[in-house]
């Protein structure tokens, strides 16, 4: 348990001398992209906020609800081909990964009481955006993202099905897709870029 919060503390500085380093050295043309989608960068179902200080590169922060309770994701996008309007992209992303739902079962059946709970963990993956609309202020991205999930969520699927014997209505996948719709705040009266 102190080996996880040191872990965490260590990347929650290294993240926040990197955005500081970023926001420092960002140049002039930037971009603030925002919202709604669903996936792990949405937090779900849910909105994204990004940042571009570069057009290479994005930080971004996503919330929503996911069935198992509100919750988000943060983290940084790598755009390969930013001028081009289909834009392949890579991602990399810290927080809510995993959740399960308990219903809870008696001697005489379902008693209708719920559990849930969710885990963190690290993401990555990769997609692409589609820039449209005159100014090419808009985009739609869908992403394919590998969810790296904690040593808990396992523990606690494992305890489920081997300890209690309840069985597992659906599975958890190895590959999520994730899909959004955002507008450029900074380039809403602007010309294209």
């Amino acid at each position: 348990m102190i080996s996880k919060t040191l872990n965490m503390k260590y990347t929650i500085h290294l993240l926040l001398c990197f955005i500081t380093f970023v926001t420092c050295s960002a140049q002039k043309k930037q971009s603030i992209f925002l919202g709604p989608g669903i996936g792990l960068d949405h937090g779900g179902l849910g909105i994204k906020a990004e940042y571009q200080p570069f057009k290479y590169i994005g930080l971004f922060g996503g919330g929503g609800h996911n069935l198992a309770g509100f919750n988000g994701n943060g983290g940084i996008i790598y755009n390969i081909m930013p001028g081009k309007e289909v834009t392949p992209m890579l991602t990399a992303m810290l927080g809510v990964n995993s959740a399960i739902i308990v219903e809870h079962e008696d001697a005489n059946g379902p008693t209708g009481k719920k559990s849930r709970l969710q885990f963190e963990g690290f993401t990555v993956g990769g997609g692409f955006d589609i820039k449209f609309g005159k100014k090419r202020n808009q985009k739609a991205n869908v992403t394919l993202l590998v969810p790296i999930r904690d040593r808990g969520f396992w523990w606690y699927r494992n305890h489920i099905t081997n300890t209690l014997g309840g069985t597992i209505k659906q599975d958890v996948f190895p590959v999520l897709i994730a899909a959004g719709w955002n507008i450029d705040l900074l380039n809403l009266k602007g010309g294209s870029k």
